[in-house]
Protein backbone atom coordinates (compact mmCIF):
# COMPACT_ATOMS: atom_id res chain seq x y z
CA UNK A 1 0.00 0.00 0.00
CA UNK A 2 1.35 3.37 -0.98
CA UNK A 3 1.89 5.82 1.87
CA UNK A 4 1.30 9.55 1.85
CA UNK A 5 4.24 11.82 1.22
CA UNK A 6 4.92 14.51 3.86
CA UNK A 7 3.75 17.17 1.41
CA UNK A 8 0.60 15.44 0.18
CA UNK A 9 -2.68 17.35 0.71
CA UNK A 10 -4.00 14.77 3.16
CA UNK A 11 -1.07 15.24 5.59
CA UNK A 12 -0.44 18.96 5.12
CA UNK A 13 -1.80 20.95 8.11
CA UNK A 14 -4.32 23.65 7.33
CA UNK A 15 -3.56 27.30 8.05
CA UNK A 16 -5.93 27.50 11.03
CA UNK A 17 -4.31 24.51 12.74
CA UNK A 18 -0.85 25.98 12.27
CA UNK A 19 -2.05 29.33 13.65
CA UNK A 20 -3.62 27.64 16.69
CA UNK A 21 -0.44 25.65 17.36
CA UNK A 22 1.65 28.79 17.05
CA UNK A 23 -0.63 30.63 19.47
CA UNK A 24 -0.29 27.81 22.00
CA UNK A 25 3.50 27.83 21.69
CA UNK A 26 3.71 31.58 22.17
CA UNK A 27 1.37 31.49 25.16
CA UNK A 28 3.49 28.78 26.75
CA UNK A 29 6.69 30.77 26.22
CA UNK A 30 5.84 33.11 29.10
CA UNK A 31 5.35 32.14 32.73
CA UNK A 32 2.03 33.12 34.29
CA UNK A 33 3.74 35.69 36.51
CA UNK A 34 5.32 37.31 33.42
CA UNK A 35 1.94 37.45 31.66
CA UNK A 36 0.46 39.25 34.67
CA UNK A 37 3.33 41.75 34.72
CA UNK A 38 3.09 42.36 30.96
CA UNK A 39 -0.67 42.96 31.18
CA UNK A 40 0.02 45.48 33.93
CA UNK A 41 2.53 47.25 31.68
CA UNK A 42 0.00 47.61 28.87
CA UNK A 43 -2.68 48.80 31.26
CA UNK A 44 -0.38 51.59 32.49
CA UNK A 45 0.60 52.48 28.93
CA UNK A 46 -3.06 52.72 27.93
CA UNK A 47 -3.67 54.89 30.98
CA UNK A 48 -0.77 57.14 29.92
CA UNK A 49 -2.36 57.55 26.48
CA UNK A 50 -5.75 58.45 27.97
CA UNK A 51 -4.63 60.76 30.79
CA UNK A 52 -1.57 62.44 29.26
CA UNK A 53 -1.72 62.18 25.48
CA UNK A 54 -5.55 62.33 25.35
CA UNK A 55 -5.65 59.95 22.39
CA UNK A 56 -6.45 56.23 22.05
CA UNK A 57 -3.54 53.83 22.08
CA UNK A 58 -2.30 52.83 18.62
CA UNK A 59 0.28 50.30 17.50
CA UNK A 60 3.12 50.37 16.78
CA UNK A 61 4.09 52.69 19.61
CA UNK A 62 6.39 55.53 18.58
CA UNK A 63 9.70 55.81 20.39
CA UNK A 64 8.92 59.36 21.55
CA UNK A 65 5.80 57.99 23.25
CA UNK A 66 7.85 55.27 24.95
CA UNK A 67 10.30 57.77 26.45
CA UNK A 68 7.33 59.87 27.56
CA UNK A 69 5.90 56.77 29.24
CA UNK A 70 9.24 56.17 30.99
CA UNK A 71 9.20 59.76 32.22
CA UNK A 72 5.63 59.32 33.48
CA UNK A 73 6.55 56.17 35.42
CA UNK A 74 9.62 57.94 36.83
CA UNK A 75 7.42 60.83 38.00
CA UNK A 76 5.07 58.33 39.67
CA UNK A 77 8.09 56.91 41.54
CA UNK A 78 8.15 53.44 40.02
CA UNK A 79 11.44 51.64 40.62
CA UNK A 80 14.06 51.40 37.89
CA UNK A 81 13.68 47.60 37.72
CA UNK A 82 9.91 47.84 37.33
CA UNK A 83 10.17 50.43 34.56
CA UNK A 84 12.72 48.30 32.69
CA UNK A 85 10.36 45.31 32.96
CA UNK A 86 7.41 47.30 31.60
CA UNK A 87 9.45 48.58 28.67
CA UNK A 88 10.57 45.01 27.95
CA UNK A 89 6.88 44.04 27.83
CA UNK A 90 6.22 46.68 25.18
CA UNK A 91 9.21 45.48 23.14
CA UNK A 92 8.11 41.85 23.41
CA UNK A 93 4.67 42.53 21.94
CA UNK A 94 6.12 44.62 19.11
CA UNK A 95 8.59 41.90 18.18
CA UNK A 96 5.78 39.37 18.01
CA UNK A 97 3.31 41.56 16.13
CA UNK A 98 5.55 43.64 13.85
CA UNK A 99 9.02 42.07 13.99
CA UNK A 100 10.34 45.42 15.19
CA UNK A 101 11.31 46.75 18.59
CA UNK A 102 10.97 50.51 19.16
CA UNK A 103 12.29 50.05 22.71
CA UNK A 104 15.73 49.18 21.30
CA UNK A 105 16.17 52.62 19.75
CA UNK A 106 19.06 54.87 20.79
CA UNK A 107 16.68 57.40 22.35
CA UNK A 108 14.97 54.82 24.54
CA UNK A 109 18.29 53.27 25.55
CA UNK A 110 19.70 56.64 26.67
CA UNK A 111 16.50 57.45 28.55
CA UNK A 112 16.74 54.16 30.43
CA UNK A 113 20.44 54.78 31.08
CA UNK A 114 19.57 58.14 32.65
CA UNK A 115 16.88 56.43 34.69
CA UNK A 116 19.43 53.92 35.97
CA UNK A 117 21.72 56.74 37.10
CA UNK A 118 18.95 58.60 38.91
CA UNK A 119 17.41 55.44 40.36
CA UNK A 120 20.32 53.04 40.83
CA UNK A 121 18.08 50.71 42.78
CA UNK A 122 19.81 47.85 44.49
CA UNK A 123 18.53 45.69 47.30
CA UNK A 124 19.02 47.35 50.68
CA UNK A 125 17.57 44.43 52.62
CA UNK A 126 20.06 42.87 55.01
CA UNK A 127 20.39 39.07 54.92
CA UNK A 128 19.08 36.90 57.73
CA UNK A 129 22.19 35.36 59.28
CA UNK A 130 22.25 32.63 61.94
CA UNK A 131 22.80 35.16 64.79
CA UNK A 132 19.87 37.26 63.50
CA UNK A 133 17.71 34.15 63.13
CA UNK A 134 18.57 33.13 66.69
CA UNK A 135 17.49 36.54 67.98
CA UNK A 136 14.19 36.33 66.11
CA UNK A 137 13.44 32.82 67.32
CA UNK A 138 14.25 33.71 70.94
CA UNK A 139 11.96 36.74 70.71
CA UNK A 140 8.95 34.59 69.75
CA UNK A 141 8.22 33.35 73.27
CA UNK A 142 8.54 36.89 74.65
CA UNK A 143 6.14 38.54 72.20
CA UNK A 144 3.67 35.95 70.85
CA UNK A 145 0.93 34.71 73.14
CA UNK A 146 -0.28 31.15 72.78
CA UNK A 147 1.82 27.98 72.69
CA UNK A 148 0.43 26.88 69.32
CA UNK A 149 1.24 30.20 67.60
CA UNK A 150 4.77 30.15 69.05
CA UNK A 151 5.45 26.66 67.73
CA UNK A 152 3.92 27.55 64.34
CA UNK A 153 6.03 30.67 63.88
CA UNK A 154 9.17 28.90 65.13
CA UNK A 155 8.67 26.10 62.60
CA UNK A 156 7.97 28.57 59.79
CA UNK A 157 11.11 30.58 60.47
CA UNK A 158 13.38 27.55 60.43
CA UNK A 159 11.68 25.90 57.46
CA UNK A 160 11.99 29.10 55.42
CA UNK A 161 15.63 29.67 56.42
CA UNK A 162 17.06 26.17 56.01
CA UNK A 163 14.81 25.27 53.07
CA UNK A 164 15.44 28.55 51.20
CA UNK A 165 11.68 29.09 50.87
CA UNK A 166 9.92 32.28 49.90
CA UNK A 167 7.05 33.10 52.23
CA UNK A 168 4.58 32.63 49.38
CA UNK A 169 5.89 29.10 48.79
CA UNK A 170 5.00 28.21 52.38
CA UNK A 171 1.59 29.82 52.75
CA UNK A 172 0.52 30.43 49.15
CA UNK A 173 -1.19 33.48 47.70
CA UNK A 174 -4.23 35.03 49.38
CA UNK A 175 -5.85 35.73 45.99
CA UNK A 176 -5.58 32.07 44.94
CA UNK A 177 -6.97 30.53 48.10
CA UNK A 178 -4.90 27.62 49.37
CA UNK A 179 -3.29 27.07 45.95
CA UNK A 180 0.48 27.08 46.29
CA UNK A 181 0.51 26.66 50.08
CA UNK A 182 2.67 23.88 51.45
CA UNK A 183 0.51 20.92 52.52
CA UNK A 184 1.18 18.40 55.24
CA UNK A 185 1.21 15.50 52.76
CA UNK A 186 4.33 17.06 51.21
CA UNK A 187 6.20 16.50 54.47
CA UNK A 188 8.11 13.34 55.41
CA UNK A 189 9.28 13.58 58.99
CA UNK A 190 11.86 11.33 60.67
CA UNK A 191 14.28 11.61 63.60
CA UNK A 192 17.26 12.55 61.46
CA UNK A 193 15.73 14.68 58.73
CA UNK A 194 12.68 16.33 57.19
CA UNK A 195 11.97 15.89 53.49
CA UNK A 196 9.66 18.41 51.81
CA UNK A 197 8.51 17.51 48.31
CA UNK A 198 7.48 20.50 46.19
CA UNK A 199 6.12 20.91 42.68
CA UNK A 200 4.87 24.49 42.66
CA UNK A 201 7.76 26.89 42.57
CA UNK A 202 9.01 29.62 40.28
CA UNK A 203 10.12 28.46 36.80
CA UNK A 204 9.10 24.83 37.45
CA UNK A 205 6.84 24.81 34.41
CA UNK A 206 6.72 21.03 34.01
CA UNK A 207 5.75 20.54 37.72
CA UNK A 208 8.45 17.95 38.39
CA UNK A 209 8.76 16.91 42.03
CA UNK A 210 11.78 18.23 43.92
CA UNK A 211 12.85 17.20 47.43
CA UNK A 212 14.20 19.70 49.93
CA UNK A 213 15.96 18.03 52.86
CA UNK A 214 16.22 19.74 56.25
CA UNK A 215 18.86 18.28 58.58
CA UNK A 216 19.25 18.58 62.37
CA UNK A 217 21.31 21.42 63.83
CA UNK A 218 23.51 21.23 66.93
CA UNK A 219 21.77 24.26 68.41
CA UNK A 220 18.36 22.87 69.41
CA UNK A 221 16.75 26.31 69.17
CA UNK A 222 17.73 26.48 65.50
CA UNK A 223 16.98 22.86 64.60
CA UNK A 224 14.26 22.69 61.88
CA UNK A 225 13.67 18.96 62.49
CA UNK A 226 12.98 19.56 66.17
CA UNK A 227 10.82 22.64 65.48
CA UNK A 228 8.66 20.88 62.87
CA UNK A 229 8.30 17.78 65.05
CA UNK A 230 7.03 19.87 67.96
CA UNK A 231 4.70 21.87 65.71
CA UNK A 232 3.22 18.74 64.08
CA UNK A 233 2.71 17.40 67.60
CA UNK A 234 0.19 20.17 68.32
CA UNK A 235 -1.17 20.56 64.80
CA UNK A 236 -1.91 16.91 64.17
CA UNK A 237 -1.81 15.02 60.88
CA UNK A 238 -5.15 16.07 59.42
CA UNK A 239 -4.88 16.93 55.70
CA UNK A 240 -4.60 20.47 54.42
CA UNK A 241 -2.17 23.36 54.66
CA UNK A 242 0.90 22.62 56.76
CA UNK A 243 0.90 26.01 58.46
CA UNK A 244 -2.53 26.81 59.86
CA UNK A 245 -4.30 27.91 63.02
CA UNK A 246 -5.84 25.47 65.54
CA UNK A 247 -9.25 26.28 64.01
CA UNK A 248 -8.07 24.85 60.68
CA UNK A 249 -7.90 28.24 58.96
CA UNK A 250 -4.75 28.57 56.93
CA UNK A 251 -1.93 30.89 57.92
CA UNK A 252 -1.50 33.66 55.31
CA UNK A 253 1.06 36.38 54.66
CA UNK A 254 -0.77 39.10 56.58
CA UNK A 255 -0.67 36.96 59.74
CA UNK A 256 3.07 36.45 59.34
CA UNK A 257 3.66 40.16 58.75
CA UNK A 258 1.57 41.04 61.81
CA UNK A 259 3.53 38.66 64.04
CA UNK A 260 6.81 39.77 62.49
CA UNK A 261 5.96 43.37 63.35
CA UNK A 262 5.46 42.38 66.99
CA UNK A 263 8.91 40.79 67.03
CA UNK A 264 10.57 43.80 65.46
CA UNK A 265 9.30 46.31 68.02
CA UNK A 266 10.63 44.36 70.98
Amino acid sequence: MQGHSPDSPSTRPDTLSVANDLRSLLQASLAQSSKTTYRRAWFLLSQFYQETLKIPIALPIEKRVIVGFVSDLFRKKFSSATIHTYIAAIGYVHKLAFDIDPTSSFLVHKTLAGLQRLLPGGDNRAPITLPVLLQLVKAIDQTITGKYECLLLHAMYLTAFFGFFRLGELVGNEKLGSNGALEINQLTLSKDKVVITIRNFKHNNDKKAFDIVLLPQQNKVLCPVRALTKYIGVRGLSPGCLFRFPTGHRFIKIHFISMQFQLCIV
